[in-house]
């Protein structure tokens, strides 16, 4: 079967990167012919008119000594490429992309099925920032009219408890949604929104990272962990209170704690493959994302965890009940207990076997029906 999976937009965010891989590796086990769309943006008449802004940059330099750049788009490419060479590898070589110029451009009569899923691919914000459209509908596959191909959401995630839609929107997407073979979601509270928004029900499915074990990511990537080396923290929206909280937790360890969302010396930052090790290898994990959380999950690594709303906090909320996790999320730097171990619970091997079978059905069923 040919599948393509819509996501979120490839960029330099380790967890949405692995999310695509891990769901790509899980269906092409099956068996299955995949790849992933991606952006390829028609050419803009800026883009088409950079040689006439060069130009002028270039008169006004000559006359006025102007510091700007005259070629700044070529300089900040070329920064952007040494920055994230090891992140755009992993992409290039481990991810199968179709690239498409627009989500209404994806050429569906190609496919047997789409996927629809992971990621926050039904948030309003990230629709419009990252596939760059209005037409929010357009997420959920409205402008396939036919019956084939066969559509299947997995682990689709909303990121946000609201629906933020508006009421013609909202009526595009329930008519979408309704041509649907299954739809499953990311969040607990999706299920209800769902429901509560467009009438479909839908099922709750764990992440597509959570899909392959500790030992299968180990050695698909070729990894080697150390053994308990050090503290690692991974934030993504640095601020007073988690600087407080690394100070604290290091203090209390007596260790010190290395960032892995920081460029190294040379202004690059790690690799796919590093990041996955570094969490493997650590003896505890501090961080305010999503994936950090599950990358700790499923390398059974001591957590602490502080919210981010701006990201979305429905997604930690469902982290929180489904694996019993109430004692490592704080809200805040005061709530740090440096006697408290924050350990995994104890059954938390149960918990992840439950739910990875359950999600490993749900695809494997609607797949073949």
């Amino acid at each position: 079967m040919k599948i393509g999976i819509l996501t979120l937009p490839l960029h330099t965010n380790y967890g949405g990167i692995l999310q695509a891989w891990a769901l790509q590796t899980v269906l092409e086990d099956m068996g299955h012919n995949v790849c992933v769309f991606g952006i390829k943006p028609e050419k803009s008449h800026s883009q088409l008119l950079m040689p006439l802004v060069w130009g002028k940059r270039t008169l006004k330099k000559m006359l006025t000594k102007d510091e700007t750049p005259i070629f700044a788009e070529i300089r900040t490419k070329k920064k952007h490429s040494i920055k994230f060479s090891s992140i755009d590898r992993f992409i290039s070589h481990r991810i199968k992309t179709k690239k498409i110029p627009a989500l209404s451009k994806i050429k569906y009569e190609d496919f047997d099925t789409i996927v629809v899923g992971s990621d926050q691919i039904w948030r309003l914000e990230y629709i419009d920032w990252l596939w760059k459209t209005k037409k929010f509908e357009e997420a959920f596959l409205s402008f396939i009219d036919e019956n084939k191909p066969k559509r299947i959401a997995y682990a689709a995630s909303l990121g946000v408890a609201d629906w933020n839609f508006n009421k013609e929107t909202t009526s595009l997407i329930a008519k979408a949604l309704n041509k649907f073979q299954a739809i499953s979601v990311r969040e607990i509270s999706a299920v209800d929104i769902l429901k509560e928004s467009t009438n479909v029900n839908a099922d709750f499915v764990c992440d597509p990272t959570m899909l392959l074990s500790a030992k299968e990511y180990i050695e698909r990537l070729n990894i080697n962990p150390d053994t308990n080396t050090g503290i690692i923290s991974y934030i993504l929206d640095p601020n007073d209170n988690t600087t407080e909280l690394i100070k604290s937790v290091s203090k209390a360890h007596n260790a010190a704690i290395t960032e892995i969302n920081m460029p190294d010396k040379n202004g690059s930052y790690i690799s796919v493959e590093e990041w996955v090790r570094k969490i493997a290898s650590t003896k505890m994990v501090v961080t305010d994302s999503f994936h950090g959380c599950v990358f700790s999950i499923i390398f059974r690594k001591p957590l602490i965890f502080i919210g981010n709303t701006s990201r979305g906090n429905a997604r930690f909320d469902s982290l929180i009940r489904t694996f019993g996790l109430h004692k490592n999320m704080l809200s805040d730097i005061s709530e740090f207990d440096p006697s408290f171990s924050y350990n995994l619970p104890e059954d938390i091997d149960a918990r992840i076997e439950k739910l990875r079978n359950y999600s490993y059905s749900f695809i494997k069923n609607n797949l073949n029906a």
